[in-house]
């Protein structure tokens, strides 16, 4: 890993992650924003080195491998004990990890028994991370923060804000309602079903258990 860079390259990375958040509506310039914005919050960068593949600025070279110094914005937030319901967020258990994958096996048993009949249906087992998931996330308010000289409007969740994981749990809860018709599990709320499938969810981590043209067809699309 190469050292620490000269401080140009990192201010250079802050740029274009400011213009990268700016482009996915995370971020927006006050001037564009046209409300008064109170409340505020402090941010930090912090830094990175990716190993990336590169293929020059046409791709028509060889591809090879690149060091990339990476910047993220993230929030500076402290635990004041009146906001302390807003780290809380249901978490997936040790004690249902193995379901979906049995429930997996017993399905493709089943399938296995029943080729050459009408009967068979093929299940698959699969996993999604959902990139930049707290990005996702409308602000319950809308937050100012500054960045150099300038002030941005903060209209999605930034990571570091203590609200995040539970923001996202029920951002992709009412999603998965809303798209899929899931029924929740009572006992187990990042447990859910619906026509086709069953969901595990962890944060931004997903376990799929289901139809394997369903997952091709309607579940991959609809969630890109």
């Amino acid at each position: 890993q190469p050292p620490t860079p000269a401080n140009w390259i990192d201010q250079l990375a802050d740029k274009i992650e400011i213009q990268r958040l700016c482009n996915m509506g995370v971020l927006m310039p006050e001037a564009e924003y046209g409300a008064k914005v109170e409340s505020r919050l402090t941010t930090r960068f912090v830094y990175d080195w990716r190993l990336k593949d590169y293929s020059g600025p046409n791709n028509n070279e060889p591809t090879r491998k690149r060091w990339l110094r990476r910047s993220r914005c993230v929030a500076r937030e402290y635990a004041f004990l009146e906001h302390r319901e807003d780290t809380f967020a249901p978490a997936s258990s040790t004690h249902v990890l193995n379901i979906l994958p049995v429930l997996w096996l017993q399905k493709a048993a089943d399938f296995e028994a029943s080729k050459g009949t009408d009967s068979g249906c093929e299940w698959l087992l699969a996993t999604l991370d959902v990139k930049d998931a707290f990005l996702m996330v409308p602000q319950p308010e809308v937050l100012k923060i500054r960045v150099g000289s300038e002030n941005y409007i903060v209209l999605r969740n930034l990571p570091g804000q203590r609200q995040g994981a539970r923001s996202w749990y029920w951002h992709l809860r009412k999603w998965l309602d809303d798209s899929f018709n899931v029924e929740w599990c009572l006992e187990q709320p990042c447990l859910c079903r619906g026509n086709n499938f069953c969901l595990l969810t962890h944060v931004d981590d997903i376990l799929y258990c289901g139809s394997r043209q369903f997952w091709n067809d309607v579940f991959l699309p609809t969630f890109k």
